[in-house]
């Protein structure tokens, strides 16, 4: 019976040995785990302020491409104005003098020249500053195309005019000039 006793105590100390490694493990676990927990939530978090940075800059976005999308269209419709005044002034001669000289009643009436002096809004100034920069765009693209044409020109008008090359050799110069081919 004693070596019975004996085993089961044996046995007890080895069961609380493999207890202790156990709530050892368990305890590290634990750690790992809430450090884990710890490291997704703050991910999450991240997350979160990343997703609604991004939303609000996706609104301030939209909200500029709408602006810009009612500017140019204004812009547009502004151009095609100018265009078809323009279109209309040249088409038609007119005789009359200047509209900034012409008024009916001096004390009553305001010239161009006076109404062009009022302030104008930022957006009528944007939209100037559009419709400048445009003409100016184009009135280059067409210089840029004529210096081309007349580069062209050069070029074909010097093409044709072989000149006699000299090239030296060895001390010795050679002549080279256009051979003409005639055919019977």
């Amino acid at each position: 019976m004693q070596s019975e006793l004996d085993l089961l105590k044996q046995r007890v100390i080895e069961l609380e040995g493999e207890n202790a490694k156990l709530r050892e493990t368990i305890k590290e676990k634990d750690e790992y785990v809430k450090l884990r927990d710890a490291e997704l939530n703050n991910r999450i978090a991240d997350l979160e302020r990343s997703a609604e940075e991004h939303a609000e800059s996706a609104r301030q976005s939209q909200t500029e491409n709408a602006e810009l999308r009612t500017r140019v269209t204004k812009l547009e419709q502004k151009e095609t104005r100018v265009i078809t005044s323009e279109q209309e002034a040249s088409s038609t001669k007119d005789i009359s003098p200047p509209i900034e000289d012409f008024c009916f009643d001096k004390e009553d009436s305001i010239s161009v020249s006076q109404r062009e002096a009022e302030p104008k809004s930022l957006e009528e100034k944007e939209e100037d500053e559009f419709v400048d920069s445009m003409y100016k765009e184009q009135v280059g693209k067409e210089i840029i195309r004529n210096i081309k044409e007349k580069l062209r020109d050069q070029s074909a008008m010097s093409s044709k005019i072989n000149p006699v090359i000299e090239t030296s050799h060895d001390h010795k110069t050679i002549q080279s000039e256009p051979q003409t081919s005639t055919q019977n």
